[in-house]
């Protein structure tokens, strides 16, 4: 039976239609960005996840309104494209701090109320902590993390938890790469992807979901 959900990034992209899903499957949405989000029927609350004491906040003010949690979906990241000898520490620590800190300190804020519901963690990583990236490697390695924190959540008695790891998604995010917009995934295949993990047996655990680009021409 549906409960209530944090998401963050929610704003665009991923993460609003990950919201937008979970609001139409019945939860009640706690729809975090740095700017106001528009997603109908979610509760919008401006959160600046860089900030070290933005997860832990975000997740009390939920748990006050709501007085549990039976999904937290980490999705807020940035990606910073510089090859290796060009990447900086301000970059490096800026796609850490959003990419792998957050969702690390969203997970340590959520779990007593994830046990409690026996809930879901979706953290969104990407194919580039899988396979890695030359054009942005603090980005890969900031999503690898992600994904090593997911294995992590998974050996914790109670807590299902999963790393979605898309290739190139028609958002904001990817405005540069030069991928046709009709060659990307859509925001909405991550969105019926997290559906499709609430609709498992509570028994499940699908630990991560590489969703590949198809390269050839349909």
């Amino acid at each position: 039976m549906p409960g209530s959900a944090i998401v963050t990034g929610a704003s665009s992209g991923i993460g609003r239609a990950i919201a937008l899903e979970l609001v139409d499957a019945g939860y009640d949405v706690t729809a975090a960005a740095r700017r106001e989000s528009d997603i109908p029927g979610a509760v919008s609350v401006r959160s600046d996840q860089s900030d070290p004491a933005a997860p832990a906040a975000l997740v009390a003010r939920h748990l006050e309104r709501c007085g549990g949690l039976d999904v937290l979906v980490a999705n807020a990241g940035v990606l910073i494209e510089e090859p290796l000898k060009d990447v900086t520490l301000e970059a490096w620590d800026t796609t850490f701090q959003l990419n792998a800190r957050s969702p690390f300190l969203l997970v340590q804020a959520a779990l007593p109320a994830l046990r409690e519901s026996a809930g879901l963690v979706v953290v969104v990583a990407s194919q580039a902590g899988v396979d890695g990236m030359p054009g942005a490697p603090a980005y890969a390695a900031s999503k690898h993390a992600a994904i090593g924190l997911v294995q992590a959540i998974v050996q914790d008695e109670n807590i299902r938890a999963t790393a979605l790891c898309p290739g190139f998604v028609d958002t904001p995010m990817v405005a540069d790469v030069p991928v046709a917009a009709e060659r990307m995934i859509r925001p909405e295949d991550m969105a019926r992807a997290v559906r499709f993990l609430l609709d498992l047996s509570p028994v499940c655990v699908v630990e991560q979901i590489v969703v590949r680009r198809l390269r050839r021409e349909a």
